[in-house]
């Protein structure tokens, strides 16, 4: 039934996701304190409306789609525990990869540019894939329990 708790966990998930491409992923300042943000797309100065483009963003973006789009099949696949389970073990390795990704574009965006040397911090964007793994591992073990509660019911016929 698609109104099981993992479903709900698979959807935060989903949102967690979808919501990086709303964040910025991280942010620097430069030696005359100009603060800079960089998103999947752009690299924007706060003070002095500047917009750079970010280099090797695009596979960090097909990445998260694809993690969303599996995370979308893994929710409609509530009728076989099996294959939504291992869906959602696939699921950890498309964020873990597009972690990696956006670590890329930060170090790739940051070092490259004039401003390196000054601190830079991660910003919202980067830390919602954990929390998307985290849902989807509370998703996993909801399908397990499930499953066991099913198995059991099935002795008792």
């Amino acid at each position: 039934m698609i109104q099981r708790i993992q479903t709900i966990y698979l959807l935060l998930a989903l949102a967690c996701m979808a919501c990086i491409f709303e964040f910025n992923i991280a942010s620097f300042q430069d030696s005359n304190a100009v603060m800079y943000e960089i998103n999947l797309y752009k690299i924007h100065s706060v003070t002095d409306e500047v917009t750079l483009e970010v280099q090797n963003g695009m596979p960090a973006v097909i990445l998260i789609a694809s993690a969303i789009g599996l995370l979308l099949f893994t929710v409609l696949q509530y009728r076989n525990r099996g294959r939504q389970t291992q869906l959602a073990r696939m699921s950890y390795i498309l964020i873990l990869l597009s972690v990696a990704a956006m670590w890329w574009i930060i170090n790739t965006n940051y070092w490259s540019s004039t401003y390196a040397g000054f601190g830079f911090n991660y910003s919202v964007g980067f830390y919602l894939p954990f929390a998307a793994i985290a849902f989807t591992w509370l998703a996993n073990r909801s399908i397990k329990q499930d499953e066991d509660l099913v198995r059991s019911l099935d002795r008792l016929r």
